[in-house]
Parts: structure tokens; C-alpha cells; sequence
């Protein structure tokens, strides 16, 4: 399976229990993430990485933190990236977070984060999918917490 084929399955396929899908994935003019899963309370923006390109995490990352910051709604926002890469050196769960973690702790923190209740990493398998929330964030390895 092709990785376009693996993001495209990933979009198309993934699901969080007990929560509504957005059947529309642009949020502005430069932020279309994979998917967007939504309650009452919580907005919950997917990133799925097939190609492992370190420097696009933090692109995601980027994009959310100002969706976050200047959002229509006041829902709690989070997001979570799911690595699917097989290469040999492929990005590993733990150096990621790291990576993004010195962004939030060393550029980010100085912004106004209230909106943003978690932010995380996790090694995508099938097993994640269909997961209550709280199942799915306790299966991150946690970049950033305020739930």
C-alpha cells in the first residue's frame, strides 16, 4: 500500500467513539487538517503522517496552535498525530515528542494556549481505531496536558 493510499485509508477510515466526524476538514485559508472529530465540548483535529517528514509535525503543529488561538468556538481543541511511517529511519514516538515539546515549552508558551487541552503523539496501528477519547489520549505519549 501506497503512503498516499495509507493517508487517504486514514481519512477516510478512522473514527473516535461517541464522536461526530466534520465532513468538512478546511478550518481557514492555510489549515486543512485529516480529519475533525467534535462533541458538545471538545473539537479533536487528526494529523496522519505516512511520510514521517519531521519538519511537517511541526507545521502541524504550527497550523493547530493558531486555529486554536484565534477559533470561531470555544470548545477545547486537540490534537494528535499519528506516525504511520515504516522506512528504516522513520520518526520515533518519543523524538517527536521531544521535538515538539521543546516548541511548546522554548516558543509557544507565550501565546495564549487556554483553548488547547492536548496535544499528542502516538504510533498509528489499526487497534486505535473506533477508541473512546479518553482510551485514544491515554494511548499518547503527551506533549502537551491541561484536561
Amino acid at each position: 500500500m501506497g503512503k498516499q493510499t495509507s493517508d487517504y485509508t486514514f481519512k477516510n477510515n478512522f473514527i473516535i467513539k461517541n464522536m461526530t466526524k466534520s465532513k468538512k476538514n478546511k478550518l481557514n485559508d492555510y489549515y486543512t487538517p485529516d480529519s475533525i472529530f467534535y462533541d458538545k465540548d471538545n473539537e479533536i483535529i487528526l494529523e496522519h503522517s505516512s511520510t514521517g517528514d519531521r519538519k511537517v509535525h511541526i507545521g502541524e503543529l504550527t497550523q493547530f496552535i493558531e486555529y486554536a488561538i484565534n477559533s470561531p468556538n470555544d470548545k477545547k481543541k486537540s490534537l494528535i498525530i499519528f506516525l504511520d511511517g515504516s522506512s528504516k529511519h522513520a520518526p520515533k514516538v518519543e523524538k517527536e515528542h521531544d521535538r515538539l515539546k521543546k516548541y511548546i515549552d522554548d516558543l509557544f508558551i507565550y501565546l495564549n494556549l487556554k483553548y488547547i487541552n492536548f496535544i499528542g503523539i502516538v504510533k498509528y496501528s489499526k487497534e486505535l481505531n473506533n477508541l473512546d477519547l479518553e482510551i485514544l489520549y491515554s494511548k499518547c505519549k503527551k506533549v502537551l496536558e491541561r484536561r
